[in-house]
């Protein structure tokens, strides 16, 4: 890995974790750097958890909850359509976050970035 990427995707990390939306903090948690065989990457993660519990006593239980289609986390959701499915903030904070990694670096080093992603 080259320097340049090493700095991109550190810098993509850290505000990933930093910026990510926040109700109990179970996804900001939930959100790795890792190897995956190929190089490295970074995950989200967003296992399903007991909202009520939560609320309630301010406990983060997963439930191991697989949705229709074998979907076992929210993140992408939240990155898609915002958090409980309710157009807001969250909606594309993803998106928002590596683009504006990608103009940091870009500016840096004299680039353009070309972004057809939703923000």
């Amino acid at each position: 890995m080259t320097a340049l990427e090493e700095k991109i995707q550190l810098l993509c990390f850290y505000n990933l974790v930093m910026q990510s939306p926040v109700l109990s903090g179970n996804m900001q948690s939930m959100i790795k750097l890792g190897y995956t065989g190929d190089g490295f990457a970074i995950m989200i993660d967003a296992p399903f958890y007991d909202q009520k519990e939560f609320r309630k006593n301010g406990n983060i239980v997963h439930t191991s909850e697989v949705k229709k289609g074998g979907i076992t986390a929210y993140a992408n959701w939240v990155n898609e359509v915002g958090a409980f499915g309710r157009h807001n903030k969250s909606e594309h904070w993803v998106n928002r976050v590596l683009n504006d990694c990608c103009m940091i670096i870009a500016a840096s080093i004299g680039a353009t970035v070309i972004n057809e992603l939703p923000l």
